[in-house]
């Protein structure tokens, strides 16, 4: 039986869901980062485990400090070589490692290329062109350097791996223009897992716990740093702030949510909560609480990662529709109606997804709205006449 080491520096559930998948063809070691301050996936072996499944911590000796460049590089460095030892020990016939710190990455990548082990690099996001752009913001000049030596880690590690794994379309001609062979490119889109996050009503036993249960509840979960904009957050608690009825929860611990901790204290937040990451077995009635999840993906990065909440946030049943355009391409029709109100056989467009929402089983939906919003939050009000709960 074949051997494979699939190793995801993060822990999160999607990756620990392909081992569990695997391991009924072969023998597989799943490895995560045990000192990373990350919301993590079932890293347990369960009793419906197989046997050819296992699944280990890579420990430090502290927590990874995501505060101190230095620091956090030479823990990286660190990591890689730890992970190395687990790997003779194991000694696989393919790795597969994603979402791992490039030095980390590269230190695993030389290994196997030395003792000729098929690699494949799942390129979850590209690491060297948004660590580029956040420490040009932070540092400037010496940001560009670091940027660069990471594009040739990335680059290479791509190149000469067996196998590239992207999750976007857009990442291909990226490739391609690496020196990467279209035969050794694949993409495989991201996923999230039905099984994790049963569908399950707001009125559950985690929101009593936290008195959510008759409130409008905003939620952000995961990690959260200061590339995610965390001042968003203030901005929608001043929003908000004389209506009691509405609450916004952080479940976080990294450093945007230190900073959200600090700010709510200074300028005395009530409606506004930071809690620490939850007992996965909680998630599902934890996002079956929130009326509206959050997802902030800025600009700059948007072509080079895809948030995995996003994935999750769709498993937990809340339905997102965007009917913010112009609808420029469909004029004259638009001139005075919103694109999501053109009829299709005296239909509207949003409608029609509405009644298709309803008819599988989804009772809530969120619709993002800017063009002549006022026209759709009249048409639509609250979604009662089509038996539906619309935000």
């Amino acid at each position: 039986m074949k051997k494979i080491l699939i190793h995801d520096y993060a822990g999160h559930p999607f990756q620990i869901d392909l081992s569990r998948q695997l391991s009924k063809k072969y023998d597989v070691l799943h490895c995560y980062n045990g000192s990373n301050t990350t919301p993590q996936g079932k890293t347990k072996r369960t009793k419906n485990d197989l046997k050819s499944f296992n699944i280990i911590p890579i420990n430090l000796s502290s927590k990874i400090d995501k505060n101190s460049l230095f620091k956090r590089w030479y823990q990286e460095v660190l990591y890689g070589i730890k992970l190395i030892k687990t790997i003779k020990e194991y000694s696989p016939d393919i790795i597969i490692s994603t979402n791992t710190p490039l030095d980390a990455q590269f230190i695993i990548f030389i290994y196997s290329k030395f003792k000729k082990i098929k690699f494949i690099f799942w390129l979850q996001d590209m690491i060297a062109f948004t660590a580029s752009v956040i420490l040009k913001k932070r540092i400037k000049f010496l940001g560009s350097l670091v940027g660069m030596y990471f594009l040739f880690l990335e680059k290479n590690i791509a190149k000469f791996s067996d196998i590239t794994i992207v999750t976007m379309d857009s990442h291909i001609p990226i490739l391609e223009k690496w020196g990467v062979k279209k035969e050794k490119i694949s993409l495989i889109h991201n996923w999230a897992c039905l099984e994790d996050y049963p569908i399950m009503e707001k009125n559950n036993k985690w929101s009593k716990k936290y008195n959510y249960s008759n409130k409008f509840i905003f939620m952000w979960t995961g990690t959260m740093g200061m590339k995610h904009s965390p001042d968003l957050f203030i901005d929608l608690s001043e929003k908000f702030k004389n209506n009691s009825d509405i609450q916004i929860v952080v479940v976080s611990e990294s450093q945007g949510a230190d900073w959200l901790k600090e700010q709510k204290e200074k300028l005395n937040i009530k409606n506004m909560d930071i809690l620490p990451y939850q007992d996965f077995k909680d998630v599902p009635s934890m996002m079956a609480t929130s009326d509206c999840l959050i997802c902030v993906v800025g600009n700059d990065v948007a072509d080079a990662a895809i948030p995995s909440k996003f994935l999750s946030y769709m498993c937990a049943k809340r339905a997102i529709i965007l009917a913010g355009g112009k609808g420029t391409r469909l004029k004259p029709y638009t001139i005075s109606l919103p694109k999501p109100l053109v009829p299709i056989k005296n239909k509207p467009i949003l409608e029609i997804i509405i009644t298709q929402l309803v008819s599988n089983g989804f009772d809530h939906i969120t619709i993002t709205i800017n063009h002549m919003a006022d026209i759709i939050k009249a048409f639509f009000s609250d979604g009662s006449k089509w038996g539906i709960k619309i935000d």
